[in-house]
């Protein structure tokens, strides 16, 4: 995370006495800065008043230096990320300045400063995510640098609390688990939700944020899919049909598990129903249902309810068709045909790549471990 030393801050560091406490969480930054967790921004003449301090480790100054010769390269970082940390002697708080999130948090309510913390449901969740925030680096001097704090799902709301309670910077991304733009969202991100109420350190870097569409399976251009030579013939003509059916159907139909039986006649999932009606009947027509014998309006209470009518990709199809693709365009793509031919009418896709990648390099910015503080 971007760390800000206004000047305001640093001429007030300067006349204030009894400070031990503070100048050691300056140190601290620094030496976190110095070993790739976050960063810390200040001004040319506010650099120049901490490397004339005596309470500034001469291992730390070594980065000072760093800074006050790449001010120009920060300005544009700082520019770029979403979210800022300002050190404060006033009552800490959160604001929105320029299109930015700004905490201002009081140096007596924080010990040291820990690397930032990225929530997600599992792992694969987060190597995912990570792919697409380092895509979208473009910065020679930075990297990413945020540990995963896998929550299980259940665990989601007491994850939030604990990651909180030890003073780290939280971002959380989860699945919605909706099938449709107005579904009410799955039960992950209702927990997490309770967490993020039950937090004790308020004032602390924190967002919860869940996907425009239902999982991150869906969050894929179906033509990396298709191209797929490990797809069986079925899924790969499934995917072609959704390729062409409305925004909403790519986004929350469930491609991973496909459609239960019990969707298509029980009285409970009508509006649900309505919907996929079209989409359904293509798909019958094409041959891609099981069959289904039940002849009773509802299926509550039908013995094959719980097995799949359309069947889906599966859970493991995307870990190969994403290492593929982020291996063959391991930086975002500029090239306007190659975009289109990849993406299609899923331009959203690319959109929800880039705010995606915008937070987590916000909460994870750090300096590259190619820079090398000399002694």
């Amino acid at each position: 995370m971007l760390i800000e030393f206004t000047d305001d801050f640093i001429n007030q560091l300067n006349k204030m006495e009894y400070l031990d406490n503070v100048w050691l969480l300056l140190n601290n930054i620094l030496h976190n800065t110095l070993h790739y967790h976050h960063i810390v921004f200040a001004t040319i003449q506010g650099i120049e008043m901490l490397l004339g301090s005596n309470e500034i480790d001469n291992s730390n100054k070594k980065v000072l230096g760093w800074i006050k010769n790449k001010i120009q390269d920060l300005n544009a970082l700082k520019n770029k990320v979403k979210i800022i940390l300002r050190l404060s002697f006033v009552s800490s708080s959160k604001k929105q300045e320029d299109n930015k999130t700004i905490y201002y948090l009081n140096v007596y309510d924080v010990d040291e400063f820990k690397e930032s913390v990225f929530v997600t449901e599992n792992p694969s969740d987060y190597d995912f995510y990570l792919k697409i925030a380092k895509w979208f680096l473009n910065f020679n001097n930075y990297d990413i640098s945020i540990s995963n704090s896998p929550s299980c799902g259940s665990n989601a709301e007491q994850v939030i609390i604990s990651n909180n309670k030890e003073e780290k910077f939280v971002y959380c991304l989860f699945d919605s688990d909706r099938d449709s733009l107005n579904a009410k969202a799955g039960d992950t991100y209702k927990n997490a939700k309770k967490g993020a109420n039950k937090r004790v350190n308020k004032n602390y870097p924190f967002q919860l944020d869940i996907l425009e569409a239902r999982e991150k399976e869906n969050l894929f251009p179906f033509t990396q899919y298709i191209n797929d030579t490990k797809i069986g013939k079925k899924e790969r003509e499934l995917l072609k049909l959704i390729q062409n059916e409305s925004e909403e159907i790519q986004k929350f139909f469930d491609i991973k598990d496909g459609i239960k039986k019990k969707r298509i006649r029980d009285k409970r999932y009508q509006d649900w129903q309505a919907i996929y009606f079209d989409f359904i009947q293509k798909c019958e027509k094409m041959n891609l249902c099981d069959i289904c014998n039940c002849q009773k309006d509802s299926c509550r209470d039908c013995k094959d309810s719980d097995e799949e009518y359309i069947h889906g990709i599966g859970d493991k199809i995307l870990q190969r068709v994403s290492d593929n693709f982020f291996e063959k365009y391991d930086k975002k793509i500029t090239n306007i045909e190659i975009i289109d031919k990849i993406f299609g009418n899923q331009q959203y896709i690319l959109l929800m790549w880039q705010s995606i990648a915008d937070v987590i390099f916000s909460f994870g910015c750090c300096l590259s471990r190619s820079i090398k503080f000399v002694n």
